[in-house]
């Protein structure tokens, strides 16, 4: 399914609507400018600090700050209006997510310091690229499951030391009509431990006179990253709305089984971006 097309606003609209996108930007430039500096080195120093390769826990420390500051300043400019429902707990957890945009990732880093699981191909990505690698995020190639040992090992890892990890199963985003499969092979870390799974159902709608969330915020389809930001970076206001809860495993449940339960409960909080399409007259058996 293509992303779907949306009349052109008025004229004054537009204008204000442009002269938001290019405050905004500058805003995010100084932002970028003020820390990226500083988390780069200190980034790479807590890196070498969790390989076990010098003793740094002040660049630790210092960069789950920095990244608090950074993602919570994004928030702020975006002026993103969260809602949230539960709590994250104190000290390490193991989060799992539905999908919608890379939007969710500031928003949950500006919550807490947190490791991300993320596809590959957001390495590539200009500044957030960066700061992913900065930030110790685990990248993943979806493309062969030969690449799941090594990431399930790393999280492994990254728990082992304390840190807290975010999972999105579904492995891409969506424009939010209901959840994709779950896909279970990295949830192997925590099956068999006694550690709770928090899990998060996260939706988002804009105000009525702006561009539609599954349009606006949800990055998704054939949608290309330059062509998406400047509508996100455009609307008045996001609202998000979060749940968090925690479930826990049974003792001898599998991958696949705990990844189904975890899909079923998401899905019962979830509410929907866009509302499922009706079926065509000759889809529906009378």
């Amino acid at each position: 399914m293509s992303p779907p097309s949306t009349p052109p606003p008025p004229r004054s609209s537009s204008l204000l609507r442009s002269l938001r996108i290019g405050w905004r930007c500058l805003l995010i430039l100084l932002l970028n400018l003020l820390l990226v500096p500083f988390f780069l080195p200190i980034g790479y120093l807590a890196y070498l600090h969790d390989e076990g390769r010098v003793r740094a826990e002040w660049a630790k420390r210092a960069r789950q700050r920095l990244q608090l500051w950074w993602a919570g300043g994004l928030i702020r400019i975006l002026n993103v209006r969260a809602d949230i429902t539960g709590d994250l707990p104190d000290g390490s957890f193991f989060l799992v997510s539905n999908h919608l945009s890379y939007l969710d990732i500031l928003l949950y880093l500006s919550l807490r310091p947190v490791v991300f699981v993320s596809k590959a191909e957001v390495a590539q990505w200009p500044v957030m690229g960066i700061m992913a690698k900065a930030a110790g995020t685990v990248f993943v190639d979806r493309t062969t499951r030969s690449d799941v040992p090594r990431v399930n090992a790393l999280m492994e890892k990254a728990l082992a030391r304390g840190d807290s990890v975010v999972l999105f199963p579904e492995g891409t985003t969506s424009r939010g009509e209901g959840l994709l499969r779950f896909k279970s092979a990295l949830l192997s870390p925590i099956i068999g431990t006694k550690r709770s799974i928090v899990y998060a159902a996260l939706s988002y709608r804009t105000p009525e006179n702006a561009l539609p969330a599954e349009e606006a915020v949800c990055w998704w389809g054939g949608m290309t990253l330059g062509g998406h930001l400047p509508k996100l970076i455009g609307l008045p206001v996001i609202y998000a709305t979060v749940t968090f809860g925690t479930y826990t495993p049974p003792p001898d449940a599998d991958r696949k089984a705990v990844g189904q339960a975890l899909q079923d409960i998401i899905a019962e909080h979830f509410i929907p971006v866009v509302e499922p399409a009706a079926p065509d007259a000759e889809d529906v058996v009378a």
